[in-house]
């Protein structure tokens, strides 16, 4: 019962980082919950919801240096796949701002 209360207050704890915008904390509460609890759904989620936003920045970042050396036909590639893999709008904190980054670029 004792893991149960500490994974809930771990999850919740992750959902503020995420609000706040510290996502690598966020990802290391929601591996700790899932730690004591293993087929926790909400966890698994918010943990690939993250790991999709590092690999859309991971393209963003690629696409810009593309861009930057006047690749742009395989920049343009780079930022499709950022636009699919970013997670859809309300599910972060700061999906939308990724989105309009991305478009941006």
């Amino acid at each position: 019962v004792e893991e149960i209360a500490d994974s809930i207050k771990i999850y919740q704890r992750g959902i503020k980082n995420e609000d706040r915008g510290a996502f690598k904390r966020a990802k290391v509460d929601y591996k700790i919950v899932l730690h004591f609890d293993p087929q926790n759904k909400e966890a698994i989620e918010k943990l690939e919801l993250l790991e999709r936003r590092e690999i859309a920045l991971t393209f963003l970042e690629v696409a810009k240096k593309l861009r930057r050396k006047r690749e742009f036909a395989v920049a343009l590639v780079k930022l499709k796949v950022a636009e699919e893999i970013a997670p859809l709008a309300g599910t972060l904190e700061d999906s939308s701002e990724l989105r309009d980054r991305i478009k941006r670029s």
